[in-house]
């Protein structure tokens, strides 16, 4: 097996080490071993097909003067992640190969094989900056802040992704980890203590000499080995680089109708925008396949629920290691032996990962073995977890809500990092707390309800065009509400891409289809100002021209888009007309107005990573690019100089890159501290900015001034957060609900998002996530009923006075008072078990399940233990 958490979890011989001694074969009970076995061709029919071979890693070797191979310190930093992992060589523990000490300064080295047309491949793997920086981290936690020195030599950091630049400015300021702008010539190492020496120049020019315990060197990601074997297969083009051909406005669409593609075969991407793309190569897929929808579904087929009402409570604890995330941290065995001894527990254990298939089958063992009617998990979020666990359960026959987790993974350890004892102590109480609740636990039953096969899709730009669409495709109706009288949002502001495609003719393409389906209804001039209901079931009012009117849908999806910061008061700004942003600035061209007749300075970060907007807008280095492209192939002689902190041109992008410089095209870095100036001299725009390399001053006259100007999101974005009860970041833009495994769903059921109002993003990015929200709410919309979110709360008519303050007080119409019976009653379909008419209930007869009254006496006094003695 090899790893714990490997899909299936099935044993295999490892061919390359098998000498065929035959005793595994003799050994075996389940007679499961054949060395006679061979490969046999299987053909089966399929009406689509989604290719997500991933990619390969460029060798180190293609820079052999780094040492990669020769010295053993020098690994690379995949293989730096299994040094990090729980189950790696050493357990976790971060150890040099060459005499297993811990290592005090560590050294990562940027762009090994990327960005490097002579020893790799000329474009950005676009993950390497954010992995790097991610190890450092997790390398600070395992040694200790304090105890190592983590050190990255980098050309241009670009942590241009959703939170990636905070992350980045937490490593440098928080963790104290070291970058340095210089790309490494050589690795040398000392013979007698393997240390590894590096000579580098720093940003002002000095030559520097330092030794490193180990380096780690930041290979890229290219095209799978088989790339062009799986292209001829399939008949499918790939592009320069070799990864599977797209377009901007079909990005998971291969040059053959059927075949769809996602993840790093597509070009080089992180875990959010890869999951995005496989949401959408699964959404073109259905389209093709709708008419056979669900005609080779096999019903999952649970055993009969088992009646525990009349049990004492025999509780199982789980504790889980989480690799080294948790037992790192936590005393787990102790909190296991502390679990042993809390009343009702008849079984505790710790496992290294208990979300492993293994251990799940453990726990459906131990649930019949030992006659469990009650299991608490101890691991990391039930945000992600919580269902996982309620459905092993459900298939050992126990109700799913006779289940808890506790989280000790961000309730202790993530944040107790430095007070071992104290977060076990901690672990230990919240061990209890769940334990109590599921001492007082129920079984909860909740009734499916009839799904609405409508979506709603707020926003007509690109995203929302092509997530209705998504929908409309699958043979799903869909509302497309937007609030200008004509699609297209910024879209219509674009005249050019930086690839060949037409974006006025692709926007008329995307806008006579919606125009042409049936299954599409068309709101302009229209606002979303009221939502009830729930998932399946949402009552969406809707603010049109002729006044309001309610839609019945079954999901929805936001894709609200964003808009160009005008920075007036920056860089003259809004004061001279020779001064514009980078969307004026394409304009201008478009038009033939943009004026070429002397030199052109490009202006990056304007609003962007800063301290109150600390994001990177990701759009603004490229946009910059392509109109400065666009200004030197029209008039070679026009001077353009760009002003820039990083240039975050990531994948195939950086061939713009390399295009501008061949052009001509001057750059020129400046620091956040002290950035250009600009001034005028009379008449005439003065830029002054200082030289990195010679610390020098530097004053000249410039003709035009372009602002690469932050993307924010729009200022009612909270309103309709509100309206639609889901969170928003910091700065505005909407919150997933996990940034890698759910990057398009809200936490509120029901409810995706997708394009910019989700973060800043290019237009191939937010026309996959529309497709990938489409393709997430027909999960909903396809099948005829739903579960809905929450526990619905019930009323012990016993108690109840039938006051009405629960009725008062129900934000979802969900409970009302009968009269004659003088009762309170709940709707089941409505509630979403907020716990509001448990809360104001005078009689204590409205119950919110799982938050009863002596749940929370019970877990509150055990919160309380160490202020009593307790653990």
């Amino acid at each position: 097996v090899l790893f714990p958490q490997t899909v299936p979890l099935l044993y295999s011989i490892d061919r390359d080490s098998c000498i065929g001694c035959g005793l595994c074969e003799e050994v075996c009970p389940a007679h499961a071993v054949d060395y006679m076995q061979e490969p046999v061709k299987v053909e089966v029919e399929v009406g689509a097909v989604v290719l997500a071979a991933g990619y390969s890693e460029i060798p180190a070797d293609v820079r052999p003067e780094y040492g990669w191979g020769r010295f053993p310190n020098v690994i690379t930093a995949p293989q730096f992640e299994r040094v990090l992992s729980a189950s790696g060589p050493y357990g976790g523990e971060v150890l040099r190969a060459s005499d297993g000490t811990h290592p005090k300064k560590i050294a990562w080295l940027q762009c090994v094989g990327s960005r490097d047309p002579h020893h790799g491949r000329p474009y950005c793997s676009s993950v390497c900056c954010t992995y790097a920086t991610k190890e450092a981290i997790i390398a600070k936690e395992h040694l200790g802040r304090e105890d190592v020195d983590c050190h990255i030599f980098f050309m241009d950091m670009r942590t241009y992704g959703k939170a990636f630049e905070e992350y980045y400015n937490r490593a440098k300021d928080e963790y104290k980890v070291k970058y340095t702008r210089c790309r490494i010539g050589e690795v040398r190492e000392d013979p007698a203590t393997r240390d590894l020496i590096i000579v580098y120049e720093d940003e002002a020019g000095n030559t520097r000499t330092e030794t490193f315990d180990m380096v780690v060197l930041s290979t890229g990601l290219e095209p799978p080995e088989n790339s062009t074997e799986l292209a001829e297969t399939f008949g499918i083009e790939l592009d320069e680089m070799g990864f599977a051909k797209t377009g901007i406005f079909s990005p998971v669409d291969t040059t053959r109708k059927g075949v769809y593609v996602c993840g790093a075969l597509e070009g080089p991407k992180d875990i959010p925008d890869t999951v995005a793309q496989a949401s959408a190569a699964a959404a073109r897929a259905e389209a093709i396949i709708a008419p056979s929808r669900g005609t080779e579904v096999t019903p999952i087929e649970l055993p009969e629920e088992r009646d525990v009402t009349v049990e004492e409570p025999k509780i199982g604890v789980f504790v889980c290691h989480c690799g080294i995330n948790i037992g790192s941290v936590v005393d787990v065995p102790d909190v296991v032996e502390y679990a042993k001894k809390l009343p009702n527990v008849v079984y505790a254990e710790h496992n290294l990962y208990t979300c492993s298939q293994d251990t799940q089958d453990k726990i459906k063992e131990k649930v019949a073995e030992l006659g469990l009617n009650r299991v608490v998990v101890a691991s990391c979020t039930p945000r992600t977890h919580e269902p996982l666990f309620q459905d092993t359960i459900s298939e050992a026959a126990l109700n799913p809500h006779l289940f808890d987790l506790a989280s000790l993974r961000e309730h202790v350890s993530w944040v107790h990092q430095g007070d071992h004892a104290a977060a076990t102590r901690k672990a230990k109480r919240l061990v209890a707390m769940s334990v109590d609740k599921v001492r007082h636990s129920i079984p909860v039953h909740k009734d499916p309800s009839a799904v609405e096969p409508t979506g709603l899709v707020l926003g007509g730009g690109p995203a929302g065009i092509a997530a209705a669409l998504g929908l409309a495709e699958q043979g799903l109706r869909a509302y497309l509400v937007e609030r200008q009288d004509k699609l297209g949002g910024n879209l219509h502001r674009l005249p050019h891409l930086m690839e060949d495609e037409d974006p006025k003719e692709a926007l008329e393409q995307m806008v006579s289809r919606v125009e042409a389906s049936e299954n599409i209804e068309v709101l302009l001039s229209s606002e979303l100002v009221e939502l009830g209901g729930v998932i399946g079931n949402f009552d969406a009012t809707i603010r049109t021209p002729q006044g309001d009117q309610t839609f019945h849908v079954g999901a929805i999806i936001v894709a609200t888009g964003a808009f160009e910061l005008e920075p007036k008061g920056e860089y003259m700004f809004g004061e001279d007309d020779r001064v514009m942003t980078a969307i004026q600035a394409g304009e201008a061209i478009d038009r033939g107005d943009f004026p070429m007749d002397g030199p052109v300075a490009f202006v990056h970060c304007v609003g962007s990573r800063i301290p109150e907007r600390e994001y990177c807008s990701r759009v603004c280095c490229s946009t910059a690019l392509k109109n400065a492209i666009h200004i030197k192939e029209r008039s070679p002689d026009t001077d353009v100089i760009m002003f820039y902190r990083d240039l975050r041109t990531y994948g195939h992008r950086e061939l713009a890159y390399i295009k501008a410089r061949e052009l001509g095209i001057q750059f020129v870095r400046f620091d956040s501290e002290v950035p250009p100036v600009l001034s005028k001299d009379g008449k005439d725009l003065m830029m002054e900015w200082v030289d990195m390399i010679g610390q020098k001053r530097v004053r000249r006259k410039i003709a035009t001034v372009v602002l690469a100007a932050a993307t924010l999101p729009y200022g009612d974005s909270p309103d309709l957060g509100s309206i639609l009860k889901v969170p928003l970041t910091e700065h505005g833009f909407f919150l997933e609900a996990h940034m890698k495994i759910r990057p398009l769903d809200f936490a509120t059921d029901g409810v995706f998002l997708a394009g910019s109002c989700h973060s800043p993003k290019f237009l191939n990015e937010a026309i996959a996530q529309a497709i990938g929200a489409a393709s997430r709410a027909a999960t909903i919309l396809s099948n005829p009923t739903v579960v809905p979110e929450g526990l619905p709360s019930y009323v012990d008519s016993a108690r109840c006075t039938g006051c009405g303050t629960c009725e008062e007080n129900c934000a979802y119409a969900a409970i009302t008072v009968d009269e004659e019976k003088g009762v309170a009653s709940v709707n089941t379909v409505l509630c979403k078990g907020c716990g509001t008419c448990a809360a104001v209930c005078p009689s204590g007869a409205a119950v919110s399940p799982k938050f009863e009254k002596d749940q929370i006496i019970n877990m509150i006094e055990d919160a309380l233990l160490p202020a009593r003695g307790g653990a």
